[in-house]
């Protein structure tokens, strides 16, 4: 039988703790043809040294500290498209994997030609409840849905389907992708909303975005973003959401993002509604 091989990319700034769990989740994963490339980005912790010493299979390229994901992920790539691989896997250093995930990816993949496939994802401290299973657009309400997020899954969700767009974790990219869609946009969406810029940009191109309930992984609670800007809810917190990289609701994101992808006659509409619903957001939580 005939196995692919698959470069498995994961961009790492500290964090060491969880990559290791990441990391000896991916010893036991049943695929014989896969090698992992971590992008350290300018870690303070050790992460390079400590990979290094315990995991000597493991390629290891450094970054500046100022990559963020979408500049690690698309260093990690250009360097996986030198390696011959037919495949690149996008995974976070804090997520844990099903042994069978990656096979379940590449049966679909060759089931699938033309797809961008992702993971079923859970949380970590809740193994059953759905973090990500894919999502859609609601253009209208400026909203982008993550179908079934937050439920328990007793088996409902046993289906191969196609949907607008995924995360970033566990996420399985045809390397052909990259020579017709391009890398992913590092300098408008650094860190957030870069996976999903390009599934649509990939989708416009006349790939499939599917959700595969068979390949699945597990994810610790969120450990970046405005969460950990270090301030409680205040007018300082607020300005850092609008502006800071670590933020998802970052405006000059957001705007582009809108730009690109909304239909002209939605755009103002939606960017509106957007801002809107974080404010009611923050206003219940005070």
């Amino acid at each position: 039988m005939y196995y692919p091989k698959v470069s498995v990319i994961i961009p790492v700034h500290n964090g060491i703790e969880y990559t290791v769990k990441c990391l000896d989740s991916l010893k036991e994963v049943v695929y014989p043809n896969f090698e992992i490339i971590i992008v350290d980005d300018g870690s303070t912790d050790c992460s390079g040294e400590i990979i290094t010493e315990n995991y000597h299979e493991i390629k290891i390229i450094k970054g500046s500290g100022n990559l963020w994901w979408s500049g690690a992920m698309n260093l990690g790539i250009k360097y996986a498209l030198k390696q011959e691989s037919e495949y690149i896997l996008a995974l976070n250093n804090d997520n844990i994997v099903d042994k069978f995930f990656l096979k379940e990816l590449v049966i679909c993949a060759q089931e699938n030609p033309k797809s961008i496939i992702g993971s079923k994802v859970y949380y970590i401290d809740s193994p059953f409840k759905i973090r990500y299973a894919g999502g859609y657009f609601d253009w209208k309400r400026g909203k982008t849905v993550d179908l079934h997020y937050g439920e328990i899954d007793h088996g409902q969700f046993a289906e191969i389907k196609e949907v607008e767009f995924l995360g970033g974790m566990g996420v399985l990219i045809p390397v052909n992708t990259f020579k017709d869609v391009g890398f992913f946009d590092d300098i408008n969406f650094p860190q957030y909303s870069g996976d999903i810029d390009y599934w649509l940009r990939a989708k416009k191109k006349g790939y499939k975005i599917l959700f595969n309930p068979n390949s699945i992984i597990w994810d610790h609670t969120d450990k970046s973003g405005t969460k950990n800007l270090g301030v409680k809810l205040s007018p300082i917190y607020i300005w850092k959401s609008f502006f800071s990289i670590k933020s998802h609701i970052n405006i000059k994101t957001q705007y582009v993002f809108f730009k690109r992808h909304c239909t002209q006659k939605y755009f103002i509409k939606s960017l509106i509604l957007f801002y809107f619903d974080c404010i009611k957001y923050w206003v219940s939580i005070k």
